[in-house]
């Protein structure tokens, strides 16, 4: 049975990787804190503090990622979250899901990857902490949302997801992911893309198993990629 879910999914300032008991409503997001701080320091290093500063206080949301967005380069870039997505550990689904490559994607010009419930095996990831403001489109403004950046309500839908952390005590409190909506059969990944998420297993260690796991499906959906997929 799927143990992904809607409802809230938003924790308080100060409850993050100890308590995750309690949650805020969705529609309680703070406003882009980033708005109000004056930004008149040109080095990298004072906006970093500045971008600190403004976060204490906020409400925080964890998020599981599976797929590219594993990869803390990627997921910190200029062209998604700018550095403000913490990665705070590894952990794995309670549920049983096949990792899946079945959603097409028009940025990455390939298939991107999807769970499915049901027949498989607990699906390894990585646990971040995000400012809640920068999950929806509206409150992210005018930055790019999270929502925006794995495509909430066009390829994918954003819900909750019950885990278990690396030494296999569930996590306590809303954790959110994203898992496919327009399922396409028959459509290839991409070594460009695969190499985000062999990146991200790596650099989280995550069990070699595992990593071994999904470099059998990336074959088995593109077995082009087989010499080159390998070796990573």
């Amino acid at each position: 049975m799927s143990q992904l879910h809607s409802g809230s999914w938003l924790i308080p300032s100060g409850n993050t990787k100890s308590k995750y008991s309690q949650a805020l409503r969705p529609s309680a997001i703070p406003p882009n804190p980033m708005a109000e701080c004056k930004l008149g320091h040109p080095i990298e290093e004072e906006i970093a503090n500045i971008r600190r500063e403004c976060l204490k206080g906020q409400s925080m949301a964890l998020v599981f990622q599976y797929g590219s967005n594993m990869s803390t380069a990627r997921l910190n870039s200029r062209d998604r979250l700018r550095g403000d997505a913490h990665a705070i550990g590894i952990a794995q689904t309670e549920g049983e899901y096949e990792f899946v490559f079945d959603i097409w994607s028009i940025s990455n010009n390939c298939a991107a990857a999807d769970l499915l419930s049901g027949n498989g095996r607990r699906i390894w990831g990585v646990l971040y902490e995000i400012p809640g403001w920068l999950i929806g489109r509206e409150t992210a403004a005018p930055r790019k949302s999270l929502d925006f950046i794995e495509g909430e309500g066009h390829n994918y839908t954003r819900q909750k997801i019950s885990l278990i952390d690396a030494n296999g005590e569930p996590v306590r409190g809303p954790v959110i992911t994203y898992v496919g909506l327009c399922h396409r059969p028959r459509i290839e990944t991409s070594i460009d893309y695969v190499k985000h998420i062999l990146v991200g297993l790596r650099e989280h260690r995550i069990p070699e198993e595992y990593v071994d796991y999904v470099k059998n499906k990336i074959v088995a959906n593109n077995p082009s990629l087989e010499l080159i997929a390998r070796p990573l």
